[in-house]
């Protein structure tokens, strides 16, 4: 190639011509084939340049090279010569997707939506022979193009439902054969979105959530719920008919679940949220509120916490952390939760009363954690005895958590004169806010007696 540019470059261009053409006879690779013809047509010669791009397709005789001359003769504006390459291209390569594709695109831009058509049924029927996977997606995606297209050019409503009806036809087949095939009923109910009316689409979904999973195994039911979810924000977003989706998270919820041996958090949230956009606050923690009894979650407990966090009712929350300790006090988890909680809002004292009630349970798991985070309070408010107490209770733990390093001691006793007088005016502060507090609860009375006794022992 540099050759020929120098040969060029000079001006010798019938000497590059005929080193060029040397050049053919070894039948090299594409470049140099792109090369040739962009020397032709500096030259000015077209016939030349034409000349080489149809010996190139001979030559390398790929669909890439017949593409490319068939656009090379669609830029001179050869269109029947352009159209023949198409079609001999495809009496060669028959099932090759980009070609068929590239031709399809040619006769659009050209206005044969008659021969667009065609090709797209072609191509559909060539792609529906094999079931092989790939082969199916191919089919898919030439039918979703064949759709957009009529929509766009044709006159929808007789070609759509033939092929609409043809895939409906698959589809109930498919179903025959294997009810709890859920790829096909996915495949059938977006179908189902994308071209049929509300009615048709409420009548499939509903065969479809009366098809329970056989297996009772929460692998199978995972993709089942999701038709339920589908569903319920089918009716609530598209047809504005609330009463109707929440119908459909009270069947699931109160009719379909409890029967089963496990529990989908998504489902619960869900419901919450349609609650929520409806504004019904009251109905929202009623939905949590069973959650919470019937299944014990840490992801339906987070959730609602954050929620009523967002809210500012941060005695709710309270509520919710006691409730779930309740149930499951030996969850070290929902007793670290809880007083990180109070630590996040400066109600030191309460973090300490939850972490000490914590430390007594028998058997309670994540017991470092929460051994480590009191270790921190009790560090931070100075209060080395307790340090040395909770280091000796829990002396036998294999854990580092109890490494109390004696700088740390030094460097919170320097500062112990300024913590102090801080410390008294946010002891004051929770007196006064414990002073207004009315709630009644025995689990409220625990922390403040574990808070009295922190502070007497101080």
């Amino acid at each position: 190639m540099k050759w020929c540019y120098l040969e060029e470059k000079i001006g010798n261009y019938v000497g590059c011509r005929e080193i060029y053409k040397a050049w053919m006879t070894w039948n090299p690779k594409e470049y140099a084939w792109n090369s040739y013809c962009k020397f032709e047509e500096r030259m000015g010669n077209k016939e030349n340049s034409r000349e080489v791009m149809y010996n190139y397709m001979e030559n390398i005789n790929t669909p890439e090279a017949y593409l490319k001359v068939a656009k090379y003769e669609e830029k001179n504006l050869n269109l029947k010569s352009a159209r023949d390459i198409y079609e001999n291209g495809l009496k060669k390569f028959k099932v090759n997707e980009n070609y068929i594709k590239s031709f399809i695109n040619f006769e659009i831009k050209n206005k044969e939506y008659e021969r667009v058509r065609i090709l797209y049924k072609y191509a559909m029927e060539i792609f529906s022979s094999n079931n092989n996977n790939d082969n199916n997606d191919s089919y898919n995606e030439f039918f979703n193009e064949y759709l957009k297209f009529e929509k766009k050019y044709g006159n929808i409503k007789d070609i759509e439902n033939i092929i609409i009806n043809k895939r409906r036809n698959y589809y109930e087949n498919e179903i025959e054969k294997n009810p709890s095939n859920y790829d096909v009923w996915f495949d059938y109910i977006k179908l189902e979105e994308n071209f049929g009316d509300k009615n048709s689409i409420r009548n499939l979904y509903e065969r479809i959530t009366n098809n329970h999973p056989i297996i009772n195994e929460k692998k199978y039911w995972k993709r089942y719920i999701y038709f339920f979810i589908n569903y319920a924000i089918f009716e609530e977003i598209f047809c504005e008919n609330l009463e109707n989706s929440e119908n459909i998270y009270k069947k699931l919820i109160y009719e379909i679940l409890p029967s089963k041996q496990f529990f989908f958090s998504k489902i619960f949230i869900q419901y919450a949220n349609f609650a929520l956009r409806q504004k019904d606050l009251k109905k929202f923690r009623k939905i949590m509120g069973y959650s919470m009894g019937k299944y014990l979650k840490e992801k339906i407990i987070n959730y609602y916490i954050d929620i009523e966090i967002n809210l500012g009712n941060l005695d709710r929350v309270r509520q919710i952390y006691e409730s779930a300790i309740q149930k499951e006090i030996r969850n070290g988890k929902f007793w670290k939760n809880y007083a990180e909680f109070e630590i996040n809002y400066e109600e030191d004292e309460r973090a300490i009363g939850i972490l000490e009630l914590a430390c007594n349970v028998e058997g309670l798991n994540e017991i470092n954690e929460i051994v480590e985070l009191l270790k921190e309070l009790y560090l931070k408010k100075n209060e080395f005895k307790k340090l040395d107490e909770l280091k000796e209770r829990f002396k036998d733990n294999n854990a580092d958590i109890m490494g109390i390093e004696e700088n740390n001691k030094n460097e919170n006793e320097n500062n112990n004169e300024n913590n102090n007088e801080n410390n008294n005016e946010n002891k004051e502060e929770i007196i006064e806010n414990k002073k207004n507090n009315n709630e009644n609860n025995n689990f409220e009375n625990l922390i403040n007696n574990a808070i009295n006794w922190n502070n007497n022992n101080n």
